[in-house]
C-alpha cells in the first residue's frame, strides 16, 4: 500500500510525519506477515488483498494512535479486528503454500 493511500485511510492530511507513518506501516506489515507468511504474491491475490490491506490499515492506525510507552487506556498489543483477519488468512496461506485452492472464498 502506498503512503498516500494509508494517509487517506487514516484521515491524515499533513506531511510532517510521513517518515513516522511509513515506519508504522513497515512495522504493521512485518507483524502481520510474521503471523501468516511472507510471500508477497499471496497478498496480491484478489481473494486476500482487501483483507490484508484492512488489517494493515487497522494496525498502522493502532501504532500511530498508541505512540506513547505509557497510557491510562486498556489497549491490546494487536487489535482484535487485526487478529480476526490474520486468523482467517493464515489457513488460506497454508493452502497457498501447498498449491491448493481455498474453497472458502
Amino acid at each position: 500500500m502506498e503512503l498516500s493511500a494509508m494517509k487517506l485511510a487514516l484521515h491524515i492530511d499533513w506531511d510532517e510525519e510521513d517518515s513516522l507513518i511509513t515506519g508504522f506501516m513497515k512495522t504493521a506489515e512485518m507483524m502481520i506477515k510474521s503471523g501468516i507468511g511472507d510471500d508477497a504474491k499471496f497478498y496480491d491475490d484478489s481473494r486476500y488483498c482487501d483483507a490484508y490491506n484492512t488489517a494493515l490499515i487497522m494496525l498502522t492506525d493502532h501504532l500511530n494512535k498508541t505512540r506513547s510507552a505509557t497510557t491510562e487506556l486498556n489497549l491490546h498489543e494487536v487489535p482484535l479486528g487485526v487478529q480476526t483477519i490474520m486468523l482467517k488468512l493464515k489457513p488460506a496461506y497454508r493452502l497457498y503454500e501447498r498449491g491448493e485452492q481455498d474453497e472458502s472464498n
